[in-house]
């Protein structure tokens, strides 16, 4: 089953983006560059019937930051998540940390 929030890659909501056993989406961000930063645009979705509330953004990785988010979704609305990994110059491993936001219902 389907958490509260659903991300997709499109405005549109047609391209889903892929889940891990978890649940947390799995970004692939290509080939980067310790030193440089790429940014990703996400649409998130309410699959639910209540309202949401997000706050709280959080992830593990102190290279991935999420700088945009919907403070509020209605039922079946949506918004943008902007995403930024600046990994640090001496970083050697890949980004696979969990990420994501407080949700309050109702």
């Amino acid at each position: 089953m389907a958490g509260p929030l659903v991300y997709y890659f499109d405005q549109k909501l047609e391209k889903r983006c892929p889940v891990n056993e978890l649940g947390g989406v799995v970004l692939d961000w290509g080939e980067t560059k310790p030193g440089t930063k790429k940014e990703k645009l996400l649409y998130v979705k309410n699959n639910t019937p209540d309202n949401l509330t997000l706050r709280q953004p959080y992830t593990e990785d102190s290279d991935l930051k999420i700088t945009d988010f919907p403070p509020r979704l209605k039922h079946e609305e949506s918004g943008k998540v902007k995403l930024e990994f600046a990994p640090k110059k001496e970083r050697l491993d890949s980004l696979k940390a969990p990420w994501g936001f407080d949700v309050i219902i109702g």
